[in-house]
């Protein structure tokens, strides 16, 4: 049940403090005027100070009163509304049945305004805490608050004046007159209050808004208010880092898919608390670190595995973007290094647009002689050139092109010499000249569409010539 506008105390149209008589006469008239479809109008209706209108059906009606039923939801209740529990609050209540807000915060004001905590006038902090918080509700009528330089002040004094109220030797006192017992701690109420604000205010303030509107509190309370915004975040970070952690251990192939999941699930609240905490925070330099490196280990687990890890380069960069150390953020480097290396040692250096096919090859034969005239060539063929399997098919064509036009062409040239070529070739050169044209056209046409492959060019720089001495290159 909402605390501010649908508190139970409103609903019921009473101080937290009334009767239970008070209490079940009202309930008894808001149920016979609910019968006939009419509105009751009650002084703790409080319309002008922004709260939504009530709906009281019976199923409220009776969530409100079973609400009251235990002592501890009496003293919670209480905690976002008013109690009529002195002189002064009496005083203040009248003028702000009336409508006049400024009175009532003017008389409590006097009560508590450079003032300890006191047997007379703990109700006041209470009640002024209260005014104070509703007092800066907007417009809209949704329980949301106003964002303005002078309503953030406004929000801090309530929690000031709540705090103080709470910690003070009198919430016990407080309680008594409440509940007639003292069925919550102070240490429990100010968790309560802490936790339920924190509620509220997410409706409408970022966690940057949230850490700003902390400074400037007690040391120990910020501290409180900070460790109410940042526990939930953390422990759901940490439970996702060993669910990764866990999942990749019994199958590390499902690194990649384990890892986006993780980034998935953290990066709201990896976010948030770098908005709340600060990106010089221990804490969250430590938990950014633990999260950015089970990124990684993620991917390389699924790497070493498979030997792919293609799909997860944004993955590591993510983890990089949160790193802190300088140990977590070379690894990153060195992940995004390896990933991008393999990427372009897989991709065919012809066309730079398809994969390098496990099936798809050619060889190309190469030589480097020496001094003494002896030469070092490649076996089985030449060395093996890899590529898709588009480019392999075109290479293969202008490689069997190649000899196949050379040969052409000399035969063209020995008809038109009538044979005289084919003479002279076999008997001074031992058809050495047809070997050398083969060779010539081949190169043309073959190996200058190849060169340019790092691995040829690579081979070119060390003194390896295109072909064997002497010999047929086919």
């Amino acid at each position: 049940m909402s605390f501010i506008s649908n508190n139970t105390y409103r609903v019921l149209g009473v101080c937290s403090n009334a009767s239970l008589k008070d209490i079940q006469k009202n309930i008894s008239k808001l149920k016979a005027f609910a019968k006939i479809g009419k509105e009751m109008e009650l002084d703790y209706n409080l319309p002008f100070l922004n709260l939504a209108k009530i709906e009281r059906t019976d199923d409220l009606l009776l969530k409100s009163e079973n609400q009251l039923n235990l002592d501890k939801n009496k003293i919670t209740s209480s905690l976002f509304w008013f109690a009529d529990l002195s002189p002064i609050d009496s005083v203040a209540l009248a003028h702000l049945i009336k409508g006049d807000i400024s009175k009532a915060i003017d008389i409590w004001d006097k009560a508590t305004t450079s003032k300890e905590v006191s047997l007379k006038n703990y109700s006041a902090f209470n009640n002024l805490s209260t005014l104070v918080l509703l007092n800066t509700l907007d417009d809209s009528n949704t329980d949301t608050f106003k964002k303005d330089n002078d309503s953030i002040k406004q929000i801090k004094k309530a929690i000031k004046l709540k705090n103080e109220f709470i910690s003070s030797p009198f919430f016990n006192n407080y309680c008594e007159s409440i509940s007639k017992s003292t069925p919550i701690s102070s240490d429990d109420a100010q968790e309560f209050f802490t936790n339920t604000i924190l509620d509220l205010f997410n409706k409408n303030f970022s966690a940057k808004e949230l850490s700003d509107l902390f400074e400037g509190l007690d040391d120990k309370l910020k501290d409180t208010l900070n460790t109410s915004l940042t526990e939930a975040p953390i422990s759901n970070i940490k439970s996702h880092i060993d669910t990764a952690s866990n999942l990749v251990e019994k199958n590390k192939k499902s690194g990649i898919k384990a890892g986006k999941q993780l980034i998935k699930d953290t990066i709201k609240d990896i976010k948030y608390l770098k908005e709340i905490s600060g990106s010089d925070d221990f804490q969250f330099q430590s938990l950014s670190d633990k999260l950015s490196n089970q990124i990684l280990q993620c991917g390389i687990n699924c790497y070493n595995e498979t030997g792919d890890d293609q799909d997860y380069i944004s993955s590591y960069q993510y983890a990089l973007s949160i790193a802190q150390s300088e140990k977590i953020k070379n690894r990153a480097k060195d992940c995004i290094k390896h990933c991008k290396e393999e990427k372009d040692a897989n991709v065919c250096k012809f066309c730079n647009l398809e994969k390098i096919s496990s099936n798809s090859s050619f060889r190309v034969k190469l030589h480097k002689m020496s001094y003494d005239g002896s030469y070092n060539y490649f076996k089985n063929g030449g060395i093996e050139v890899s590529c898709c399997k588009s480019c392999s098919s075109g290479m293969s064509m202008r490689k069997h092109g190649s000899a196949l036009l050379g040969f052409v062409i000399y035969g063209i040239i020995a008809a038109a010499t009538s044979g005289v070529l084919i003479g002279i070739d076999l008997i001074f050169a031992r058809f050495m000249i047809f070997k050398w044209f083969n060779k010539f056209i081949r190169e043309q046409i073959f190996f200058n569409s190849v060169k340019h492959h790092p691995t040829l060019i690579s081979l070119k720089s060390e003194g390896y010539n295109y072909g064997m001495p002497n010999q047929a290159t086919f």
